[in-house]
């Protein structure tokens, strides 16, 4: 089992809450890369939060704020795939049809307004 370090809201609050537009920009590609990823194995990841974007063991992010690109060096893990839904058929390859669903699953403060 892969080793993993702090997740991103314990860093975001090393950090005295604050991140430079360089490392949100950087760290928003990895985001984007990882749920890329997610996508093109057929899945929706429905629980993105800062509690489970996780940065790698060995990687080492500083204390306090830093105007500096602090995500440059430093890989970012997705973890916990409870609430993942495959909208991809498996043996037909084509998008499962959209059903009416009766409870949110997920995140509410990442979900978009028409899960919401």
């Amino acid at each position: 089992m892969p080793r993993y370090g702090l997740n991103l809201e314990d860093c975001f609050e090393n950090m005295n809450n604050r991140l430079s537009r360089r490392s949100t920009l950087n760290l928003g590609i990895k985001i984007i890369d990882i749920l890329e990823k997610v996508h093109a194995a057929g899945y929706t990841y429905n629980d993105l939060k800062l509690d489970n974007l996780l940065i790698g063991y060995r990687d080492k992010l500083p204390k306090k704020y830093t105007p500096d690109n602090v995500f440059e060096n430093v890989s970012v893990h997705l973890i916990d795939y409870g609430f993942a839904t495959r909208y991809i058929d498996k043996h037909t390859g084509k998008h499962i049809e959209d059903t009416h669903v009766d409870v949110f699953r997920g995140n509410m403060i990442f979900a978009s307004l028409n899960q919401l």
